[in-house]
């Protein structure tokens, strides 16, 4: 499998998200489409950037190629499995070609910036679309499918084409770090693509963490000596979800769970994000964490730990346990103490 795509095609970045996402060995090769004889003709009769080529097989479109992946390649699913959602999907995509990217294509083929009319046209959309995305993860819920791979190539180049988001408009930024966060996406950077959004901090995308494996020692090693592992977490980092019900227990942006085996069920933790479900009120919930709001981790008996960095009131004490074991009745323990922690830089 090959796709060909140029070096900024906003297109083709999207496809290649979808690649990254689907953790598919694939060939990218980037093309220079002002080459005499076009290198795309031989398997595409417009020569246009994306194209893709797998076996007997060549697809061009963006959105082809990425259902033709999704398709291909169920694991993870991209598109949702009901055709009410299918349709929304497909629709958002379309005018996610439509409205933006087409446009900006031309514009970049004759290497020249976006029209003030077009710019002010893409505010005013991206404006009018966030409410949408307020109360949710991702575009279409808290599930992410193909309009993120398409939506995440547009958003990185919002400051590369001058377009200036509303401060008041908070919900997209949020949206879009939760986007430049996932492996998938930084790892779907051309070398001038990475150049469109420096001020973003690429380094923190690219850079493999140790924070994860610290997290997993200290959990493994307080449950190991019958402790209760705590998770301390700055609650308005983008992407981290906590239900409403334990956000009541949040003091000054930071909150303290119990990451124990016996208070949650179905723990996951990767480079980029910590997720498991955990009952609030009786209630089972599922914690959705992105890595980079770990503030530190600890031993409740102990009191012993690790600091990563501290939150907005730049300090890190634990305000006891708030969530409720899964396999238990009732809530656990719930005490003030002040662990000592060792802050690692």
């Amino acid at each position: 499998m090959t796709l060909y795509s140029t070096v900024s095609c906003i297109e083709g970045h999207a496809c290649r998200m979808v690649l990254n996402e689907k953790e598919v060995e694939c060939d990218v090769e980037f093309v220079n489409l002002r080459q005499s004889p076009n290198p795309i003709l031989e398997w595409n009769p417009y020569g246009e950037s994306p194209t893709l080529v797998d076996r007997e097989i060549t697809l061009y479109g963006s959105h082809i190629i990425a259902e033709y992946l999704d398709d291909r390649l169920p694991h993870p699913p991209l598109m949702p499995p009901d055709p009410a959602n299918r349709g929304r999907v497909r629709m958002m995509i379309y005018r996610c070609q439509r409205d933006w990217l087409r446009q900006l294509r031309e514009f970049d083929e004759k290497n020249r910036k976006p029209s003030k009319a077009l710019r002010n046209r893409i505010c005013r959309s991206l404006a009018s679309l966030g409410q949408f995305i307020s109360e949710q993860q991702y575009w279409l819920g808290n599930d992410f499918t193909l309009v993120d791979c398409f939506m995440a190539p547009l958003l990185w180049r919002l400051s590369h084409y001058d377009i200036i988001l509303p401060p008041q408009l908070k919900s997209i930024p949020l949206y879009a770090n939760r986007l430049f966060a996932r492996d998938s996406f930084s790892n779907s950077l051309s070398h001038v693509e990475r150049e469109m959004n420096l001020s973003w901090g690429l380094e923190q995308v690219l850079a493999l963490s140790k924070v994860p494996y610290l997290i997993e020692a200290i959990r493994n090693w307080a449950m190991d000596s019958h402790n209760t592992p705590q998770l301390v977490v700055e609650t308005d980092f983008p992407g981290v979800y906590i239900p409403p019900q334990a956000m009541k227990h949040a003091d000054n942006g930071v909150v303290v769970l119990n990451i124990h085996d016996r208070a949650i069920d179905k723990f996951d933790m990767n480079n980029d994000r910590i997720q498991f479900a955990t009952r609030f009120s009786g209630e089972i919930h599922h914690i959705h964490i992105p890595i980079q709001a770990v503030l530190g981790i600890f031993s409740r008996e102990q009191h012993d730990g690790i600091v990563f960095r501290s939150g907005q009131s730049g300090q890190t004490e634990e305000r006891g346990s708030l969530n409720e074991p899964v396999s238990e009745s009732g809530p656990l323990e719930k005490k003030v103490t002040k662990p000592h922690l060792q802050l690692v830089k």
